[in-house]
């Protein structure tokens, strides 16, 4: 019925949307299941909507839904509504299933299978996608294959479709494509296809391709692949009497139109192995030739670049249509012919060589098309040699031995006429940029001409063709003559040489390897220079300077390197670099032991200047203007590494080989020892310039992009190579580890400087980042963006592989800790991303299988390397600076307060008083804040009493469960007890001036007032004076005299302040000598206190949260550390602490430490920091230190509750509620909760379960549910029972009664004091004081009865202290 039809039409159309793309794989799948149904037998009740209990019969439902997607024009509609390659397949497959459907249940009654068919290629066309089409062909193919279906009818259906006229004559290409592939499935059950088949399929295809108007696009001409590429359709003869006639003719006709539709075609025809085009490339008298290749040719100098470009795509087609069968000894043998190959080759020379005529290219924009067509030439001769393994059938064709002195010959033709033509393009390329740019539709010449250059020269050494004379030796000629005529003005050295190193974009192997129809062009980069790397670019090396004598032409651009360097290093001496480069190429390729061959010294020493500390102000190679360099350009980033890596190869086998080198030459990378001890972790100090420049390489990752499939060594090859082959004296990866460690701080702090200039004024930030004002659409980007990602400065993904590789071969527990921070470069704090999974499974392995084996061999043992490990975690996670970490072991710095520095650093724009070498970097704290919760997360893991002691996979865990619990906790509330003096020292004037712009001379209220207004008061005064008195002496009546006087005093103070003010206005005045002393001063106190309310304080209390947030085992086992200090931050009423985001972030970090109560759900964690904040608030005790000029410390004391208190309310009855005893560390937590509750006169409602929860945990004050950390609180669990004891309300408490819970929390164990006093006397202390048998009657009372339970417990206690006796 229609609700059913409706339905089934409804299902269809949600199939079509993109929107089920992102539905889960089983809805997806399940939509598609049930969408098959609906017209397939299979269909049943469960589907049918009128609900009577039965399907459909004899199966007319089905095919209702069949004529509806096809008749009723539903696969049509679908097919036009689908908008992503998922939903084409989708509705593909539901198109195929009802082609099928309708063969095996409407065998007698075909009339709907047309339109199905018509639908399916409706949808192919809409899709443009070659690969939907072949897999519908494939699968249409095994349908009828295993259901034995009359395919006939099928070919016939799809047939009828090509037939179509007007706007669907495009269905033609999809039409005869599935009909060619039905009818060559079903050749092996048949003789062979009928002619009249053939001929029909052909015809369909001429005419819808070069008939129809307009003509067709070439993406839908590329959907008639199958049928072009099917040798039992196009074979020889075909494509002779058929297609190349009718090409040739309309190409004549129609050359803008006809010509993208011919490249398509041959780029199809180069898959069909059967054919040979050579005789329609020339003409032969006869006037029957199309003669293909001059129609083509002649497009090279089209006005237009997009015909050039198609010109010299097609000229390449048609050399590669080379194909011969010869009779062989045994039998009939295939191969691939020359004639083609050669016929296109000869008329690109021709035309590049002559200078006049109607085929000359006499201009760069025409030769480039021909350079471009000479290289793809070049890589498919190269892949057809004999020899050359391919893929599959057709790629294993090769061209006869017979025709080597053919190809030799061509290759010294096109060799000799490619050097000589590339001189009149002027135009070279200087740069080499990291990302290679868009060039589908541009040729730049002289760069194109010279990537041929390389691809013939390439092909000439697989033939062994480098003979003199010859055209290999003309191109190393073109190669050497920059080198011997240098000259740093034209370029030719940096183009020529330089691109031997890294070659230009390949124009051909990037269009090609982008083009859906590029026929076997995948395979034909396997064999191309590109492809090899370094290894052609040593060959061609080796050659230039063995037969050029290159290597004094080397040495002198070395040396004239090195004088413009002595004079000025604004410019890097690229060229210098790139000879230094090859020089030590040719070195490492000829070094043997029979012949070893050593580096000329005016070269090795601007190597040997990297093995210094200083290096960068010797050597032009590792100045600072070539490490900016190196930062953006491929080529010096590249050339760079490699001869660091080639230079530490080099010699290590010169040594090995004991030829006579030097032995004292010092280790390109190294350790500087004698400078350990000065530098800092954030310096390179004691680190060679060479192991900087590996840091600047690394941070900056340049991918060689220029070449499709490069085998190019990266960084991490030459780094891999320098650890293998420098000594172990040298600690190599210590010296990379510590110059990464340091580069990523710099280069941070360079950002957020630069992020500071940008935010000052708004000019800045327009000039940086301007509007957009053109109201375009913005561009989609998927994902967050790091803020430390690629283009900060640093690459933290390259970063942290390299790390990775040199965790192992770290000496010191210095460098394993720099190491295991940079392991977490560029990462977020996120628990549940993946990449923390991917985190935490790398630093398991470290632990395991590096850091423990570590500590085992080392001098120290484990607990002093975690604690060093701790300390350097706690010093990067928690501090701004390295000169601020708090020296808790220095007797006379109580407080942990470090010192100013005593040397005189300078003030940078970042606001901290120091020198960049001791500033820790954003992205270093960062990176500790990772690492901590990874460490964190694996710490959680590990359960102490299912512990397994001698299980090395359980040792991992009980290291990270020892640093996050016992170790990392103690110097991060060091850390935090520092920065919380420091801020409660700032005044109220030191926030006037924090606040204060910046630049600008700051005044106080007092001292701020100018001199007119200061004086003005002085003048006034005895006018006021004679005023009142003149008024006394008429009683108070009117003094015209005094009034007047008054009033001309005020005008002059008006007068002076609008001078004043215009003074202003018209330009700052210039300061004096004392107000610029002063005006630095304010500047270094501002950055100060930039350094502890930006810096300091809110990283330590960052550093918590984190440790606390990476597992709730961890956070809740610190918080008896963290607890206090962390309150103190919240109820701290000083003046810095007005702050907003200084309050967030304290009480943020509070409330993380409530979210680790485990036994309380997480949503109450904002309600019990709000508790606890109330039980300290406005009441801090101050104590003397006993020195009179010292300062009072501040105590934290808790107070009564306000009364109502919800917060503490709600923290109570959660406690209540949990009915057992909350562990330890909770306990201690929230006790401040239930002290306040039972502090004060007032009863506070909602806080009455508070006694009955002391009372409970009483219970962990001995036996064996004894608790270090409930325990340490007798003291004040029994003061806080006395002080509400104090107060009447006491007696509404019953169940337990004061009186019990006095007594409750003097449970001790057994009497056993073989281990001292079973109570303390600071523990008795309050039964004895103002609050107990010196206090009210009730407390005396409690006191006594407690006195007394204690007595009879421990008798011996009443006896050993006569004041309790007494």
């Amino acid at each position: 019925d229609s609700n059913t039809l409706e339905l089934f039409e409804s299902t269809v159309l949600q199939l079509a949307s993109c929107a089920l793309d992102v539905a889960s794989r089983s809805k997806r799948a399940g939509l598609v299941e049930e969408a098959a149904a609906w017209i397939t037998s299979s269909y049943d009740d469960e589907l049918d909507g009128d609900g009577d209990g039965e399907g459909f019969s004899d199966a007319a439902g089905t095919r209702a839904c069949r004529a509806r997607l096809g008749k009723g024009g539903l696969g049509v509609l679908a097919a036009n509504q689908c908008n992503s390659p998922h939903s084409f397949k989708r509705i593909a497959t539901l198109l195929q299933t009802a082609v099928l459907a309708t063969l095996k249940e409407e065998s007698d009654n075909l009339e709907n299978l047309e339109p199905l068919c018509h639908a399916l290629c409706h949808l192919i066309c809409q899709a443009r996608d070659l690969s939907l089409l072949n897999d519908v062909a494939g699968s249409l193919v095994r349908g009828l294959s295993e259901a034995k279906h009359d395919d006939r009818a099928v070919y016939n259906a799809f047939v009828a479709v090509a037939r179509l006229e007007g706007g669907e004559s495009v269905l033609v290409f999809p039409a005869v494509s599935l009909a060619s592939s039905i009818l060559t499935s079903s050749l092996e059950s048949s003789n062979a296809i009928k002619h009249n088949d053939k001929d029909e399929l052909i015809n369909l295809f001429l005419k819808a391709s070069l008939t129809s108007t307009p003509f067709p696009h070439p993406i839908h001409v590329a959907l008639a692949t199958p049928f072009l590429t099917s040798d039992h359709i196009i074979d020889q003869a075909a494509f002779d009497e058929r297609l190349a006639p009718a090409l040739g003719l309309k190409l004549r006709a129609h050359p803008e139109s006809v010509l993208p539709i011919l490249e398509v075609i041959l780029a199809c025809l180069t898959n069909n192995r059967r054919i040979d085009g050579s005789k329609h490339m020339v003409d032969g008298g006869d006037g029957a030739s199309t003669n293909l290749l001059s129609s083509v040719s002649k497009h090279l100098k089209s006005a237009k670049l997009e015909m050039r470009w198609l010109a010299w795509k097609t000229l390449v087609h048609l050399a590669k249509l080379s194909y011969s069968e010869r009779e062989g000894g045994m039998g009939r043998q295939t191969s691939l012919n020359l004639e083609s190959t050669t016929l296109v080759t000869n008329a690109l020379c021709e035309a590049l060589t002559a200078t006049t005529g109607s085929t000359a290219l006499t201009t760069s924009d025409y030769r480039s098309g021909a350079y471009a067509a000479l290289e793809g030439v070049a890589i498919y001769i190269t892949n057809k040699l004999p020899g050359i393994n391919g893929h599959n059938e057709l790629s294993s064709l090769q061209f006869a031995e017979r025709d080597t002195p053919n190809i030799a010959e061509l290759a010294d033709k096109v060799l000799s006429t490619l050097v000589g033509s590339i001189v009149k393009d002027k135009a070279a390329a200087t740069t080499f940029a990291a990302d290679a740019p868009d060039t589908s539709f541009s040729l730049v010449a002289k760069e194109v001409g010279y990537t041929a250059i390389l691809t013939w020269m390439w092909l000439s050494k697989r033939i062994m063709q480098t003979d003199a004379k010859s055209g290999y030796d003309a191109a190393l000629n073109y190669l050497a003559d920059p080198v011997n005529k240098y000259s740093v003005k034209d370029g030719e050295f940096r183009f020529r040489v330089g691109s031997l190193v890294i070659p230009p974009m390949s124009v051909y192997l990037s269009s090609m390897g982008s083009n859906a129809t590029s026929g076997n062009d995948g395979v034909d980069a396997v064999a191309s220079p590109f492809s090899s790397g370094e290894v052609f670019a040593e060959s061609i090396i080796v050659d230039l300077i063995e037969k050029k004598s290159l290597l004094k032409g080397l040495e002198a651009v070395v040396d004239a390197a090195m004088k413009k360097f002595s004079t000025s290093d604004v410019v890097a001496q690229i060229d210098g670099a790139l000879a230094v480069f090859l020089v030590v190429l040719y070195t490492h390729s000829s070094f043997t032991s029979s012949k070893p061959i050593s580096i000329p010294p005016s070269v090795n020493k601007v190597i040997a200047a990297g093995a210094t500390s200083k290096g960068h102000e010797s050597s032009f190679l590792f100045s600072p203007s070539m490490m900016e360099a190196a930062r953006s350009e491929v080529l010096v980033n590249y050339i760079l590494h490699r001869i660091i890596a080639l230079h530490c190869k080099i010699t290590s086998k010169a040594l090995g080989d004991g030829n006579g080198r030097n032995k004292d030459e010092k280790p390109l990378v190294r350790v500087i020892e004698k400078k350990t001890e000065e530098s800092s972790p954030l310096t390179v100090a004691n680190v060679s310039a060479a192991t900087k420049t590996l840091a600047v390489c690394t941070a900056n990752t340049v991918s060689i992009t220029t070449q499709p499939s490069s085998s190019y060594s990266n960084i991490h090859t030459s780094l891999k190579t320098i650890t293998t082959y420098s000594p172990a004296s040298a600690k190599a990866a210590d010296a990379i580890l510590i110059a990464f460690f340091a580069y990523v701080n710099e280069q941070s702090l360079k950002f957020e400087d630069a992020i500071i200039a940008l935010k000052e004024d708004r000019s800045s930030r327009d000039q940086s980042d301007p509007m957009d004002e053109s109201f375009n659409k913005l561009p989609k980007a998927k994902g967050k963006p790091s803020v430390y990602a690629p283009g900060r400065g640093y690459d933290p993904n390259s970063i942290r592989l390299a790390t990775k590789s040199f965790l192992p071969m770290a000496t010191t527990a210095d460098t394993l800790s720099r190491a295991l921070l940079l392991s977490h470069i560029g990462t977020t704090t996120r628990t549940n991303r993946r990449q923390r999974v991917v985190l935490v499974s790398h630093t398991l392995d470290v632990l395991k299988d590096i850091l423990l084996p570590f500590a085992g061999k080392s001098e120290k043992s484990l607990d002093e390397v975690t604690d060093e490990i701790a300390q350097f975690l706690a010093r990067f996670a928690a501090s701004t600076r390295l000169d601020s970490i708090p020296q808790s072991n220095d007797p006379n710095n109580a407080d942990g307060v470090c010192d100013t520095p005593k040397s005189s650093p300078t003030s940078d724009a970042r606001g901290i008083k120091s020198s960049k070498n001791e500033i820790i970097s954003p992205a270093l704290h960062e990176s500790s804040l990772s690492f901590i919760t990874t460490i964190g997360g694996i710490a959680g893991s590990f359960d102490a009493e299912l512990a397994d002691d001698g299980d090395d996979e359980n040792k991992p865990y009980s290291f990270s469960n020892t640093l996050c619990i016992k170790n990392l906790p103690p110097h991060l509330i060091s850390h935090l007890s520092v920065s919380m003096n420091r801020v409660e020292s700032i005044t109220d004037e030191d926030m006037e001036l924090y606040q204060s712009p910046n630049g600008i001379l700051f005044k106080t209220e007092s001292a701020g007032t100018s001199n007119s207004e200061s004086k003005a008061p002085a003048t006034t005064k005895p006018m006021e004076k004679k005023k009142a008195a003149a008024r006394k002496g008429k009683g108070g009546g009117f003094d015209a005299f005094a009034d007047e006087e008054w009033e001309r005093e005020v005008k002059k103070d008006l007068e002076k302040k609008k001078k004043a003010l215009e003074q202003t206005a018209s330009g700052p005045r210039s300061l004096s000598p004392q107000e610029k002393e002063e005006l630095n001063q304010q500047t270094q106190r501002r950055e100060e206190l930039s350094r502890v309310i930006c810096g300091d304080f809110p990283r330590t209390l960052a550093a918590i949260r984190s440790l606390c947030e990476s597992d709730i085992e961890i956070g809740n086992a610190c918080l008896p550390v963290f607890g206090t200090a962390v309150v103190g931050t919240v109820v701290s009423s000083c003046s810095a602490m007005m702050l907003p985001d200084l309050q967030n972030d304290a009480f943020d970090t509070l409330a993380t430490l409530a979210s680790c109560v485990y036994e309380i759900e997480e949503t109450h964690a904002h309600t019990l920091a709000r508790a606890l904040a109330i039980s300290f608030q406005s009441n801090v005790e101050t104590t003397k230190t006993g020195d009179e000029d010292s300062d009072n410390k501040k105590v934290l004391a808790v107070s009564a509750l306000p009364s109502p208190c919800a917060p503490a309310a709600c923290a109570i009855f959660e406690m209540d509620d949990y009915g057992e005893c909350l562990s330890g560390t909770s306990f201690a937590f929230l006790f401040p909760i239930i002290k306040a509750a039972l502090t004060g006169p007032r009863n506070i409602p909602g806080c009455d379960a508070a006694l009955s929860v002391l009372e409970r945990h009483c219970a962990m004050l001995a036996g064996e549910e004894m608790d270090a950390n409930v325990k340490s609180l007798r003291k004040e669990m029994a003061t806080s029972v006395l002080e509400l004891l104090s107060h009447d309300r006491s007696q509404t408490f019953v169940n337990p009664t004061p009186y019990e819970t006095l007594i409750s929390c003097y449970a001790t164990e057994e009497a056993d004091t073989s281990s001292g006093p079973v109570l303390t006397a600071p523990e008795i202390a309050p039964l004895l004081g103002g609050l107990g048998a010196l206090g009210s009657e009730n407390t005396r009372v409690a006191s006594m009865e407690t006195l007394a339970s204690i007595a009879e417990l421990h008798p011996k206690m009443v006896k050993n202290n006569p004041l309790v006796e007494n």
